[in-house]
């Protein structure tokens, strides 16, 4: 092991209060020609403490290729070059997965996984621009992305009433217009901006909600104010009918 930085707790040089990395993600080094190059940038994901924040640092390396070890048996540095969080903090958060790079023109490109959400930020944190994925799917092993057929049955069969975005990213890539790869190639839209992938399971979760309602048979409301007759009353009634009729019989004329 050659390096270390951001707890170290870890290796018996300082106490839990020293940490600075929360279960971080994609850590980098800046290439060559790019500003900070020689730095690392990470995504520091914030799990346990409610906020993100993407940070670089200036990792003290000698002439030799080694490490310097600090006084206090810690490897610097003690402080950032660079850190970029939201103004509100908890307003940028995401626990897990996510990245960031460091762009040519000095900005920062940023994946915040688990929203689904990639922006662009420069050297003074101000948002450049950003958008929101709006492709979904399911999950699981067996998920298949993109098919909203699929997600409203398995919503319908769970008798869940509406569908939550699921529009993570596990990272992003932002690819420069002059990169070679795209440099002999059209980069006009190849179709419109697809519908959210949530209003298309959410009108099939509606299909089948319908059609379910259509087949079901319609239920003739039970006379609740009525109340059966019990037995005894059944009898009673019968041993009035006849006696009515004894009396009537017995006052007919000539009798």
């Amino acid at each position: 092991l050659l390096y270390r930085w951001g707890n170290p707790w870890a290796y018996k040089s300082g106490t839990l209060d020293d940490k600075q990395l929360y279960d971080q993600h994609d850590v980098r080094w800046i290439p060559p020609g790019l500003p900070g190059a020689g730095d690392l940038t990470a995504f520091n994901n914030g799990a346990g403490r409610g906020y993100s924040s993407i940070i670089e640092i200036t990792p003290p390396i000698k002439a030799d290729g080694t490490y310097t070890l600090g006084d206090d048996d810690r490897y610097g540095p003690s402080e950032l070059s660079w850190e970029y969080a939201a103004e509100s903090k908890p307003e940028f958060f995401s626990s897990f997965i996510s990245g960031a790079t460091r762009l040519p023109n000095g900005n920062t490109f940023i994946c915040e996984g688990a929203t689904g959400r990639f922006f662009e930020v420069n050297s003074r944190g101000d948002i450049v621009w950003q958008h929101i994925n709006i492709y979904g799917g399911e999950l699981d092993q067996d998920g298949r992305p993109n098919d909203p057929v699929r997600a409203a049955e398995q919503l319908f069969k769970e008798e869940k009433k509406s569908f939550v975005e699921n529009n993570a990213l596990f990272r992003a890539t932002k690819i420069m217009l002059d990169d070679p790869a795209i440099a002999k190639r059209s980069l006009e839209p190849l179709a419109e901006q697809p519908i959210p992938f949530s209003s298309l399971v959410e009108a099939e979760l509606d299909k089948l909600k319908a059609a379910a309602a259509t087949a079901a048979p319609e239920e003739t409301p039970a006379d609740t104010d009525a109340e059966p007759a019990t037995d005894a009353q059944n009898k009673t009634s019968s041993s009035d009918n006849a006696e009515s009729t004894t009396e009537q019989s017995t006052d007919e004329p000539g009798k």
